[in-house]
Parts: C-alpha cells; structure tokens; sequence
C-alpha cells in the first residue's frame, strides 16, 4: 500500500511517498542506546536536521532573535549537566518574567555546545539559542525582555545576538546546529525546544503505486528526490503565499 505523507508549516510543503506493507511483520533485536551502526548514526542525524528544520520554520522568522550565550570564568560549568542547568534554569526566569507581565512564555530551541564543526575543534562551552521575539525590545544597544536587559537576565557571561536565516527554509541553520552540538556521546539528543512549539505532523493519504507528487507550476522546489516515474520526495513553497514572518 502506498501513501502521500504531507507536512505543512509555515510557507513550507513537504511530501513523500511511503510505502506500507499490511503483511509483513519486521522483528528487530533489542536496541541498545549508543551502539548504533556508523550507517544509522548518518540517518538519525539526517532525521534530526529535518525534524529541527520543520521545528524552526514553524515557529521562527527572519525576526525572531539568535543569541550565542558565552560563560564567562566565574560561571563556567564543568559538566554537561551544569551546562544545561544554567540553561533550564535561564528558561524559567524568562517564563516567569513573561507571566509576572501577563504576556506568554517564550517559545525557544537551544543547543549546548563545547565545539566547533567548521574547524573542527573543541571551544569553550557556549549556548546557541533561537528564541520568538514577543516581549523583547532593543534600546541604546542592548536587548530588553519586559524591561530588564537580557544579558543581565543571563548573567553567566555575555549574549551576542547574531543574525537570523532569512527563511523560508532553515535547513542550513538546522544542519549547523547540529553539528556544534555535544559530541561526547553518540546518538545524544542534539538540541532542546520549549513545550509550547507547534510540532508540524504529517497528513496521510492511500494512493496508488503509479500516483505521482504533484506540485504547483509557480512552486519553488527546494529538496527532492525523483525516479522516471516523479517526484518520490519534494520539498517546496509557493512565492505569492503570505510569508508567516508577521504572525
């Protein structure tokens, strides 16, 4: 049996065909964390720089705020856990700062860090981190949340905001981040999100084997994957839809 898996999210379309069998029964050893074979490491990182660029492009626009968060020697964590702690505990001060000034929680995905992928190399630990502009102002330099500058709100070392991907897709954003997240361990979770994210889930649809992926004329396909009979994968937008940068 064949079917249409389709995401929508944003201005973004993706759709696939997947093949589902009603009759076979596939039997797996147990799997134990961390043994994955070099082939599968490959494809769960490729599913996670999907799955993290889907994440992005509905919930973040070119206006939405990057920070990278640095430590300064005071408050350099020695542990993973410590790093992440910080980080938590950042997330809850910004959660009760929105509620105390009735305005919602920010929606965030960060990543802890210790390297650089483009050269290769550890570095000193840092935070990369995407967060939704709502309560954030910019004033004589400096950025606001309710009122109070965020570096301060941090105070762990010093947040540099850097430039935001323009959009509509943010797979290259995606990939980067996962590449400089923690690589102590294999298979580790690469990144970390907020709750109140919209996941984008897939819609599914019985067709027949010799259906093809069809796609608007005016479509800008942006990903794909094809066979003589079509189009087996496409990713895609259509220029004219409004852009979600203003909701």
């Amino acid at each position: 049996m064949f079917m249409r898996m389709t995401y929508r999210y944003g201005v973004m379309t993706e759709m696939m065909k997947v093949y589902l069998s009603l009759y076979r029964k596939r039997y797996r050893a147990k799997r134990i964390k961390g043994h994955s074979s070099p082939s599968q490491k490959v494809r769960n990182k490729r599913a996670r720089i999907k799955t993290l660029a889907r994440l992005l492009a509905a919930n973040f626009h070119r206006r939405s705020l990057y920070f990278f968060l640095t430590f300064d020697d005071d408050h350099l964590p020695l542990t993973w856990e410590d790093h992440e702690a910080c980080m938590q505990k950042l997330m809850k001060r910004l959660a009760y700062i929105a509620k105390k000034n009735g305005i919602a929680a920010p929606r965030w995905i960060y990543v802890c860090s210790d390297y650089d992928a483009a050269k290769g190399v550890h570095v000193r630990r840092h935070v990369h981190l995407i967060i939704s502009r709502e309560g954030f102002t910019y004033s004589k330099g400096c950025w606001f949340f309710c009122g109070r500058e965020f570096s301060n709100i941090w105070n762990n070392g010093v947040a540099i905001r850097r430039q935001m991907s323009e959009g509509p897709d943010y797979t290259y954003l995606a990939a980067y981040l996962v590449n400089q997240a923690r690589s102590d361990k294999a298979d580790v979770k690469s990144y970390h999100s907020s709750k109140n994210l919209y996941r984008p889930k897939p819609s599914l649809e019985v067709i027949n084997a010799s259906e093809l992926l069809r796609i608007p004329l005016n479509a800008v396909v942006l990903d794909s994957y094809s066979t003589y009979l079509g189009y087996e994968y496409v990713k895609f937008f259509v220029p004219n839809k409004k852009n979600a940068d203003d909701s």
